[in-house]
């Protein structure tokens, strides 16, 4: 997160400054200070400033890192072409943020730079990866890239003896929605959200707003029947503050009538999956919480009508599923 402890009266010639000398003066910003904040302003040199540093490998992975994400708040063509451009430079480290950048806000032509990037990624970051091509892919509708939904045993929903809490479905005030469209402007998507018929969701101390894909047919669903995409987003409220952030994000994979439903982490994780029964007249839905250490069993059951979500069940658990793991067999011999 950009640090605030930039002293008053530094402009952005002397953040630049001390960004390409790496020396400052008594009571200036460190370099990574300056990187920051330099992604926070409106310089027309923040693509030259960023651009250079991640060309450069000799720069420390840090600050390359840091140029990325610049890049990536920057967004558009133009940070689409420098990620592009330069990503042949970048270690096995930095190449998966790059994927990641890319996944978000790149055009088509991003594809194969994906293909080529998890090729050549580590193996503890090809998930990443992976989620960035699939994520471009729903943006796109683009063939291949399609996510497998976890189903059955693999989704972990409530008993019906379970201790729960009901989660309140409400819709959201206008200023909440202003804020959730607040975030996707600080952390660019290149989906076109649009504030109408969005939903909260209170769950204990969270707070949480979903908006629909402007482009998502949610008032005439059986417009998806055979094409995937990115169905919404889901903001979370900070605790701390009166802000919102990209929580997770909402993809959908046809399968005949049936649509799967996934909810993913900025990583990729699937935390929520499910489906939308198509055949039926408003689109029927179920969505359950996935098995997973430390998950929190949760199920959301309605329908759609018109565009508008409605619940018929909104329930979390109380406690955690903690799976059983297996242990190591006696030896006998």
């Amino acid at each position: 997160m950009p640090t605030q402890t930039i002293p008053e009266g530094i402009n952005d010639s002397e953040l630049i400054r001390v960004i390409n000398t790496g020396q400052r003066q008594p009571g200036e910003p460190s370099k990574m200070q300056a990187m920051a904040a330099l992604r926070t302003s409106r310089s027309y040199r923040r693509e030259q400033v960023f651009s250079s540093i991640l060309a450069d490998r000799q720069e420390q992975p840090r600050f390359r890192r840091m140029a990325v994400m610049g890049l990536y708040e920057l967004g558009g063509a133009r940070a689409e072409r420098v990620l592009i451009e330069h990503w042949r430079n970048a270690d096995e480290d930095i190449a998966p943020t790059i994927a990641q950048a890319l996944g978000r806000i790149g055009t088509a032509r991003a594809a194969s730079v994906l293909r080529d990037i998890e090729a050549l990624a580590p193996p503890a970051a090809r998930a990443r990866v992976a989620f960035a091509a699939s994520l471009l892919a729903y943006r796109h509708n683009l063939d291949g890239n399609e996510i497998e939904v976890p189903k059955g045993d693999r989704l972990i929903g409530l008993a019906p003896d379970s201790e729960s809490t009901e989660v309140r479905v409400i819709e959201p005030h206008y200023r909440e929605k202003n804020l959730a469209m607040e975030a996707i402007r600080r952390e660019p998507l290149g989906v076109s959200l649009t504030s109408q018929n969005g939903q909260q969701f209170e769950c204990g101390p969270n707070t949480f707003v979903f908006l629909w894909n402007r482009s998502f047919p949610w008032r005439g669903l059986r417009g998806i029947i055979g094409r995937k995409g990115v169905a919404g987003v889901l903001f979370r409220k900070s605790r701390f503050e009166d802000k919102y952030s990209l929580s997770s994000v909402v993809l959908g994979t046809p399968d005949g009538n049936v649509y799967q439903l996934s909810v993913h982490n900025s990583s990729g994780e699937i935390l929520y999956a499910g489906m939308m029964d198509l055949s039926a007249a408003n689109g029927r839905f179920d969505i359950q919480a996935c098995r997973r250490s430390g998950a929190v069993p949760i199920e959301f059951k309605g329908a759609i009508r018109n565009g508008q979500m409605v619940m018929e069940s909104a329930r979390s658990a109380v406690t955690v599923h903690n799976p059983r793991r297996p242990t190591r067999a006696p030896d006998i011999s």
